[in-house]
């Protein structure tokens, strides 16, 4: 199994950070990992997502499985290679005081081709994921 974690102190509100995130559409304004998204955010929709893996621009199909503002945001991956390597993702946003949201994404992949998607992929994941998080801070941070 493989399993990537990021967490960040925002200042902002979980409900602000929350809705930035779920809103796939808007990806493209500060998201560097995934730099696209299409598909209504209703739990049991599917969504997809298109990534930046180096110069590629792979679309990627997941299924929103929570929607709990200002809570959880969770989706897993769709597709045939499922069967060997699933992913999940789960965002948590939790208010700490003072104005501000404390950020976790969860990343993990389990099954027989995990450590395939580690040699092949691992590194992207663990920087986009780093990457991601440093983006939504700046991004809502520095919002006028």
């Amino acid at each position: 199994m493989l399993h990537f974690t990021e967490t960040r102190i925002i200042q902002a509100p979980s409900v602000q950070v929350f809705n930035t995130v779920k809103d796939v559409h808007l990806y493209s304004r500060w998201n560097p990992w995934l730099v696209d998204g299409k598909g209504e955010i209703n739990e049991g929709n599917d969504i997809t997502v298109t990534a930046a893996i180096g110069r590629k621009r792979p679309t990627f199909k997941h299924k929103i499985l929570t929607v709990d503002s200002p809570s959880i945001f969770h989706w897993c991956d769709v597709g045939l290679f499922t069967v060997f390597a699933y992913g999940q993702r789960k965002r948590y946003f939790k208010d700490i005081g003072e104005g501000r949201c404390e950020y976790r994404c969860e990343l993990t992949v389990t099954g027989i081709g995990a450590w395939l998607a580690n040699i092949f992929f691992g590194e992207f994941m663990r920087n986009g994921l780093a990457a991601e998080a440093d983006a939504l801070k700046a991004y809502i941070e520095n919002k006028e």
